[in-house]
């Protein structure tokens, strides 16, 4: 069926990426790349290893701290959450509507 050749594609990319990661593990971008691959597989923890590395090596990476922002809110994991959208604001210092979320569940 269709979904069995998406999943095989998936792994097949996965494999791949796992596999430029560990000729560069120093490029952040590979890890992003990993960490989208296992947030498409719903492997969200694993992703969140990769999306942590990657904003260890690029603080600004808005989509990485994105996904994170999601899963720990997913999580109920409000500190961590909280921690997260302030480092996403520093990346969008002028994003009004981010500075309203964040002052919203601050207040909750």
């Amino acid at each position: 069926s269709e979904s069995l050749v998406l999943q095989s594609q998936k792994a097949e990319a996965l494999t791949h990426g796992l596999r430029a990661l560990e000729l560069s593990p120093k490029k952040s971008c590979c890890s992003a790349h990993v960490g989208h691959l296992y947030w498409d597989m719903n492997e969200k923890a694993k992703a969140e290893e990769y999306f942590l590395r990657t904003v260890e090596m690029d603080p600004k990476n808005e989509e990485c701290l994105a996904c994170l922002v999601a899963y720990h809110q997913e999580l109920g994991d409000l500190a961590e959450h909280q921690d997260l959208l302030r480092k996403l604001l520093f990346c969008r210092p002028h994003d009004e509507e981010l500075k309203t979320f964040i002052r919203e569940t601050q207040e909750q």
